[in-house]
């Protein structure tokens, strides 16, 4: 071949290579948009990759502080009922109520006058049941409300991942005031290039709808939770979105304010999280948490401290026969209460594992782009999805909302073993402190 060409060459015409010089120009442009295309589509996929991740996790942090404060909620609730049982024992053995702890006081009667023979059953049955129902009105009323802050938490559980999910998307509109500096020069005598920057492009007028729909979390990109207040039911998902596009004149039109009809912009970003309504909690009772031996040691006790207390002044066999009958109607009545009570607060069917590591909230965030004819080159965008999920769970198995009581009794002695003056050790309060992670795997 190449002596072909040495041979002929004289038959060449200058120019020959012009044809070559065009294809490769046609070559490297192709190549070149073929590159700014990919390299744009992928700086997209960032976007919403991060945007989801950092969605979730900001969400599951609302739900790790939330379960934070359920479970020292629980302990002051645990350490009520130690009182309350206290109280009650002290009145059934003894007929007297002297225990006074300001804090856990349910009532302001502070007699202690003593009862000392069978006469007194009912005062003593009756001052117990009224120690009684006090607690359970006060938990009650206590669990209502902690009801209606499980279902505000996961709210702003969604209202906080879908903030996160808005503000790492990599949403592209640039701020069009509407005057340029010339026009607020011209319009304001004397004005100032710092005057111009930090008063009029400062206002609501001159800022994106962007900026604008995130300031405005009840009317912008909180829109479908609405207003965020006590017993507000989070929906399982909630989806928001945000349009823009450019106009001929290099303004922005925007979806916010107005219909939000952000799926007719040429470009748009739609954030959907997924997740549950609020925690079952379950009130968890004086037996349930110290168990079936310490609810019966304590009968027993009142039991026997009962039946010596009425026999006191017991001078004929039937009245022994009726101090007994009334110890016995005494523990009967107690046991009922410890079983009854409330301790504190747990999950339904006591499963943490379930309600944290096994339920994580999930997050999809969609950047669309419409795609841009150039004439000699259509750039291809349509949708680019990114996904994440992350959950709070127990880095050592033992986290939980439940109190921690018979654990600090535990750290108590052993803290007042090793060293009495140190109290570091005393009380487990980080057995409440849920970690977070992302959950990978786990969104398809």
């Amino acid at each position: 071949m190449f002596i072909f060409f040495a041979e002929n060459r004289a038959n060449y015409n200058k120019g020959q290579i012009f044809p070559f010089v065009i294809a490769a120009i046609v070559i490297l442009t192709i190549m070149a948009m073929i590159t700014a295309n990919l390299g744009k589509v992928s700086v997209i996929k960032t976007d919403v990759a991060n945007a989801a991740d950092a969605s979730a996790l900001a969400g599951v942090s609302i739900l790790s502080g939330w379960l934070l404060g359920m479970g020292l909620t629980s302990d002051t609730w645990c350490g009520t009922a130690v009182v309350t049982v206290a109280r009650m024992v002290e009145i059934f053995v003894m007929g007297s109520d002297s225990i006074k702890v300001p804090s856990f006081n349910l009532d302001d009667d502070d007699s202690d006058s003593e009862s000392d023979n069978y006469d007194d059953f009912p005062d003593d049955l009756v001052a117990a049941v009224k120690l009684y129902i006090q607690h359970m009105i006060k938990y009650y009323l206590a669990f209502r409300r902690l009801d209606m802050d499980n279902e505000m938490a996961w709210a702003n559980t969604k209202q906080t991942a879908l903030r996160a999910a808005f503000q790492n998307s990599g949403v592209d509109e640039r701020p069009q005031p509407k005057d340029k500096f010339k026009n607020y020069m011209a319009a304001n005598p004397g004005g100032s290039y710092d005057d111009y920057v930090q008063v009029y492009l400062s206002q609501d007028a001159n800022k994106t709808g962007f900026a604008q729909f995130m300031e405005h979390p009840i009317t912008g990109y909180g829109k479908p939770l609405g207003k965020i207040k006590p017993g507000k039911t989070s929906p399982l998902i909630v989806t928001s979105g945000y349009g823009w596009k450019q106009q001929e004149d290099e303004t922005f039109q925007s979806s916010f304010p107005g219909t939000n009809q952000y799926k007719n912009y040429d470009n748009y970003v739609e954030a959907m999280v997924y997740g549950s309504k609020k925690y079952p909690l379950e009130t968890l009772t004086f037996a349930e948490y110290f168990g079936t031996a310490i609810t019966w040691i304590l009968a027993a006790i009142v039991a026997i401290g009962a039946y010596i207390k009425y026999i006191e002044d017991c001078s004929s066999w039937w009245c022994y026969i009726i101090s007994a009958i009334y110890a016995l109607i005494d523990m009967g009545v107690f046991v009922g209460m410890l079983y009854t009570l409330p301790c504190g607060f747990t999950f339904s069917g006591r499963n943490m594992e379930r309600y944290t590591r096994e339920n994580p909230i999930a997050v999809q965030v969609k950047r669309h782009k419409d795609n841009v004819n150039l004439g000699m080159w259509n750039f291809q965008y349509g949708n680019v999805v990114g996904k994440s999920g992350a959950y709070t769970f127990r880095d050592t198995g033992e986290e939980t909302v439940e109190p921690v009581f018979l654990q600090s009794i535990v750290g108590l002695i052993g803290g007042m073993l090793s060293s009495p003056t140190d109290t570091s050790g005393w009380f487990k309060t980080e057995l409440h402190l849920f970690e977070t992670e992302l959950a990978s795997g786990y969104i398809q």
